[in-house]
Parts: structure tokens; C-alpha cells; sequence
């Protein structure tokens, strides 16, 4: 596989995932791969897409982050507004 696959490849991989890292040693936590489809609170079927757009929301407890948006290219089209919250 030729340089430009891979880095092509691993930017994609980079732009979909949501990640949470140790402020210790920089390791990844927690990641989520926003590129797939959900069901909505309001029962509408809804696809996530690539992060290149703003960073990500804390409020109440709550992190919010949009996948999708962007006005970049090369990205995953997608419309949602995610919510993560500790279990």
C-alpha cells in the first residue's frame, strides 16, 4: 500500500473517532467511532459523520460534540449531536 493510502487512511480513522485521554501519560481512555447510524430521542434515524468542525461541549456533567459538520472537505457527512455522560 502506497504512503498516500495510509495517511489517507489514517486521517479518516482520526476525523471519526471521539477520543478521551489521560492527562498522566497521553494514552487513550475511552474512544468512540462517530460514523455510524442512531436512533434519535425524537425516533428519527440518524447517521454520525466525521469531527472536523469545532471542538467538543461540557456542561452539567455532559460532553457534546456534532459528527458530520463541517465545512472542510474530505469528511464523512453526517447530522448529529452527541451526548456522553460518565455511567
Amino acid at each position: 500500500m502506497s504512503r498516500s493510502v495510509l495517511d489517507e487512511a489514517r486521517q479518516r480513522l482520526r476525523i471519526r473517532m471521539f477520543r478521551a485521554y489521560s492527562t498522566r501519560d497521553g494514552k487513550i481512555l475511552w474512544q468512540y467511532d462517530t460514523v455510524q447510524e442512531f436512533t434519535t430521542v425524537n425516533a428519527v434515524k440518524a447517521r454520525g459523520g466525521s469531527i472536523n468542525n469545532g471542538g467538543a461541549a461540557i456542561a452539567g456533567g455532559v460532553v457534546f460534540t456534532n459528527a458530520g459538520y463541517s465545512h472542510h472537505s474530505g469528511v464523512i457527512p453526517g447530522n448529529v449531536l452527541l451526548a456522553f455522560s460518565a455511567q
